[in-house]
């Protein structure tokens, strides 16, 4: 169960526009949890109302890693992207500005350096920039697997069943 020491810090990124809140809850078996929510000013962030909101099933509560969060967050974007431009096919310069938009975007919302984002999704999972453009398109087109094993493969022992749940379960999403 959660306790009341819910922790909330507004920052604001990049022109003032949008809004970051960072809530930290702290669990009453001495974990936490952090959570960045990010909302253009005038709007309302969503509310975590219970422990459950914020840890879903906690019978299954598996720590992951940062690096595996930001890989994810910035496959996210990516694949927001793909959407909104309503095609799957791209040519290895449109993926590269999408990566590249993706990276700027979980950087500033995270409030970490564009280098230190781009380096979880590249040396990260082992690749080049060359080479994650080509498992990105290949993903887009619709063979994730490449990708997918390219990821699991590069993740550290220590999270390692947690951060495999995270990809496997945005895999299937995505």
């Amino acid at each position: 169960m959660a306790e009341n020491n819910i922790f909330d810090e507004n920052m604001y990124a990049g022109s003032g526009r949008k809004k970051i809140s960072k809530i930290v809850v702290y669990y009453t078996d001495g974990t936490y949890t952090e959570c960045y929510v990010t909302a253009f000013e005038g709007f309302e962030a969503p509310v975590i109302i219970s422990e459950r909101d914020v840890r879903g099933d906690t019978s299954e509560r598996l720590p992951t890693s940062a690096k595996a969060e930001i890989i994810v967050e910035i496959l996210g974007e990516i694949s927001d992207s793909c959407k909104m431009r309503g095609t799957s096919q791209f040519d290895a310069a449109s993926v590269k500005s999408m990566i590249n938009s993706a990276v700027r975007e979980i950087s500033e919302n995270r409030v970490i350096t564009y280098q230190s984002a781009y380096d979880k999704i590249g040396r990260g999972i082992g690749v080049r920039s060359e080479e994650l453009i080509e498992l990105v398109r290949q993903w887009l087109g619709g063979d994730p697997l490449p990708l997918k094993e390219q990821i699991v493969g590069n993740l550290s022992e220590r999270n390692r069943k947690g951060d495999t749940k995270l990809v496997e379960e945005f895999f299937e999403k995505h």
